[in-house]
This record gives structure tokens, sequence and C-alpha cells, in this order.
């Protein structure tokens, strides 16, 4: 579900990519979890796990985050549990190079009591401490 992200497919991506992204996401969430509940098994349990590193990135970007806590979120970020959802922190490291915000727009939708979303100066910081 990553793989454009981390390719010469996209060159950079936004704010709305990220909704986009947790849009996706919770859909597919949905409906692993309707899955478990009709069919149970396995596969519903390979599909939520296959969406862990989706949602890493989701949670990173989109969260009420100002410079020092994103950039503490990610320099506390476990190797090993990053790499065990397929992304591992080199790889997420390049993802958050490619973010970039959209000026106005944002701080259009950074007013009230909307979803937060980082500037480009806050992405820096994250990809920073992961190296």
């Amino acid at each position: 579900m990553l793989a454009p992200l981390d390719s010469s497919a996209v060159k950079r991506f936004t704010m709305f990519g990220v909704a986009g992204l947790e849009q996706d996401t919770a859909s597919l969430e949905a409906f692993a979890d309707s899955l478990q509940d009709d069919i149970g098994g396995g596969g519903a349990t390979l599909l939520r796990s296959a969406l862990a590193a989706p949602r890493a990135i989701v949670r990173l970007l989109a969260g009420d985050h100002d410079l020092v806590t994103m950039e503490d979120e990610a320099a506390t970020m476990d190797q090993s549990t990053m790499t065990s959802t397929g992304l591992p922190l080199d790889r997420l490291a390049r993802i958050l190079d490619k973010y970039k915000e959209v000026g106005t727009a944002s701080k259009l939708l950074n007013r009230g009591g909307a979803a937060k979303f980082p500037t480009k100066r806050q992405v820096e910081a994250a990809p920073k401490a992961l190296r």
C-alpha cells in the first residue's frame, strides 16, 4: 500500500494525500474487522497487520504535533517493530522526505477543531531523528 510513496512514481505528497491515506486505511481496517466478525480466520488478521505501516504514517503525520513532539515520536520508533510492519525506519524517512506543505490551504484547514497537519519544517525534523 505504501510502495508508490517510496518509489519515483510519487515525487511529493501533501496533507490531502495523508487524509486520503487515512480514509483508505480506515476503510480497509473496517473491512478487515467485518471479515473477522463474519468469517473469522487468519485472512482478516493478515489484512489488519498489513495495514500497520500505513496506520503508523497516518498517526505520525495526522496527529496534533508540534516540532518537538513529532521529532520525539519519530526518535522513539522501534526499528524492530517498524520492520515487522514492513516499514523499516530508513524507508519511513525517505517517505517523509517527500512531504510537501500546502501553504495557505494548511493554514485554513488547521483552524478550528479540524485535524492538524504538520508543516514541512515539522516533518523535516522526523527523518533527521530516524536517521
